[in-house]
């Protein structure tokens, strides 16, 4: 193991660096992208977990320069998690994915820079009450803001493909949403107790069908009408019978 600062890391099988642990009273940390010739790769599990008096983090950028290195690649599960003081987070664009609840109830956290494209694991922002704005993502796994309830907005890139399960759940400040052509699926309950959804935009608005647990064959729906698709989606209920909407 080696301390650096506020921080404890170890040497992982190929000669980078994770970090492993933070005190639980640091309140501003800035993660080094290297040490002793070692570059800081990761941001283990749990790492940062319940440092509740943790204002601000500073992740590495990678050195552009520095061939040999691909700077900081992975952030891992829960790594964040319960952070309640922490405001805003930007990711590197090094980093290619974000583990399951991540930040995860980061209580404080009103802003998220992300690179595009960016894997982001189920609940990797769920239950950020404060979160207000986000660069644009490409992935929309399970849960992924669940119970974000200050979240108004979202952009979809291009890289966008699906809307997975609870992925907006009770986001009950969320207005509308525009989902662009490169998404063929929304998974059951995506936007279910959004109370002030109003209009969700398909820019395909062709060849839309909903998945039936009721029925053998799936049932064409049509999607032109922003407004009707918004209560739909907002009002969704297991009960109604609809797994999911996807198109061909």
């Amino acid at each position: 193991m080696i301390r650096y600062e506020n921080l404890t890391l170890t040497e992982l099988d190929e000669g980078t660096l994770a970090v492993t642990f933070c005190d639980k009273d640091a309140v501003r940390v800035t993660v080094p992208d290297k040490i002793d010739g070692k570059t800081v790769s990761a941001i283990g599990e749990e790492a940062f977990k319940d440092c509740k008096r943790l204002i601000s983090v500073t992740l590495p950028e990678r050195d552009l320069f520095d061939f040999d290195s691909a700077g900081l690649t992975e952030i891992g599960e829960y790594a964040f998690s319960g952070c309640v003081s922490l405001t805003e987070i930007e990711i590197p664009e090094s980093v290619s994915g974000i583990g399951r609840g991540a930040f995860h109830s980061c209580r404080s956290l009103t802003k998220a820079t992300l690179p595009v494209p960016i894997y982001l694991a189920p609940y990797t922002f769920a239950e950020c009450v404060a979160l207000r704005s986000l660069s644009p993502i490409g992935t929309v796994s399970e849960g992924l803001f669940s119970g974000c309830s200050s979240l108004e907005r979202i952009t979809l890139s291009e890289f966008c493909r699906e809307i997975d399960e609870d992925a907006f759940e009770h986001c009950v400040s969320l207005c509308d949403v525009t989902l662009p052509k490169s998404v063929k699926r929304v998974g059951a309950l995506a936007f279910r107790g959004c109370q002030k959804l109003h209009k969700v935009t398909f820019l395909e608005s062709g060849g839309w069908y909903a998945s039936n647990r009721y029925r053998a064959e799936d049932v064409a729906i049509d999607v032109s009408d922003p407004v009707s698709n918004a209560k739909r989606l907002a009002t969704a209920d297991f009960d109604d019978g609809i797994v999911a909407w996807y198109r061909h």
